[in-house]
Formats: structure tokens, C-alpha cells, sequence
């Protein structure tokens, strides 16, 4: 447990991770406080819904991704590997926003869609810099050098993805575009 997760086996595969015995809630109202579970963390990514407008190929992949936070109370990396996804996630939604959007210059690699968005006014300044984060952190988290450990905070950086994602243009018919040749770079 030197590592500060589990080392997994069939026999302790089921019993949650030690790290997950220290994380727990408090409820505001009554001031009490109890253990976390893996229920507690799926309700609360269940709770983080992309907007209806954004492509269901995108929201699929969203679904997807955070579809395993809940088993993080069993293996607590699995955290940061939700973590890591969903910013790829946010990569691969901006990718098609400007595959499906004819008015959005073809540009090749995240940071330069993220920059066109605003230099078209498609994102102020703060949604810019939101961005710019979300996109050093997935650079980091694909180019890693060292072995991250994200824990629950990491479920932060997934709310932001979230409003980031859905809060961009997404002006037409999202459900019904045909855009499937998406290059994430």
C-alpha cells in the first residue's frame, strides 16, 4: 500500500480501495458526516449532463468515460484515468464542433481551434483561459512525467468540462450531423 493505491487481485478485486475508508461527506444541513462510496461519486458525475444541443456522438463518449468513476472507490487510480479521458473528451468535442461548423476555419491541433474560437469571439477571455487549462491538462496527462494521482478533486476538473463543453456553439441540429471523420491531435 506504499503506492497509496491497491495492488489488485482476485481476491481483494470487490473491497474497496484503503485510500477510500479516508474520503468522506458532510451534509451542510445536519452537519453530519459519512463515508463515501462509489454510489456517491456515480451520483454526482450523473448530476454533470452535457446540454442537449451537444452532438450525441460526443455525449456518448462523455457517458462513456465516466461511466466507471463509481468503481474508483475500488481502485482509487481509476480517478485519474476517468479524469484523463474526459479531458480528451473536451479535446474531441471541440474537434467536432469545427468538423460540423462550415464557418470555422480548419485548424489541426486543439490549441489553435481553442484560439480560433476566440478570436471569433466564440469564447471571452475567462472561457479562453478555461480552455487553455483543459488543454495543457490533457497535454500533461497524455505526455505524463511522472505518475499523477488525481483523486476526488479530479471530479472538479470534470464539472468544468462539462459547462466548457456545453457552453459552446453549437448552432445547428447537433443530432443529426453526419460528421464522423474527427481528428483529435
Amino acid at each position: 500500500m506504499a503506492r497509496g493505491f491497491k495492488f489488485v487481485t482476485p481476491k481483494n478485486w470487490l473491497e474497496p480501495d484503503r485510500v477510500s475508508s479516508l474520503l468522506v461527506k458532510l451534509d451542510h444541513r445536519s452537519g453530519m458526516v459519512t463515508s463515501v462510496d462509489g454510489r456517491d461519486w456515480i451520483s454526482f458525475v450523473n448530476d454533470l449532463k452535457l446540454n442537449d444541443t451537444v452532438p450525441v456522438k460526443v455525449r456518448d463518449a462523455y457517458e462513456f468515460t465516466i461511466g466507471a468513476i463509481g468503481y474508483a472507490y475500488f481502485y482509487y487510480p481509476l480517478f485519474t484515468i476517468v479524469t484523463e479521458q474526459v479531458l480528451r473528451v473536451a479535446d474531441f468535442a471541440v474537434a467536432h464542433l469545427f468538423a460540423l461548423r462550415s464557418d470555422l476555419p480548419k485548424r489541426k491541433t486543439f490549441q489553435a481551434r481553442i484560439e480560433a474560437l476566440r478570436a471569433l469571439n466564440y469564447l471571452d477571455e475567462a472561457s479562453y483561459t478555461r480552455w487553455d487549462a483543459i488543454r495543457n491538462l490533457r497535454n500533461r496527462s497524455t505526455h505524463p512525467e511522472w505518475q499523477q494521482t488525481w483523486g476526488p478533486s479530479s471530479l472538479d476538473t470534470i464539472r468544468v468540462c462539462v459547462e466548457l463543453v456545453s457552453n459552446l456553439p453549437w448552432s445547428y441540429d447537433a443530432n443529426t450531423s453526419s460528421a464522423d471523420d474527427v481528428t483529435v491531435t
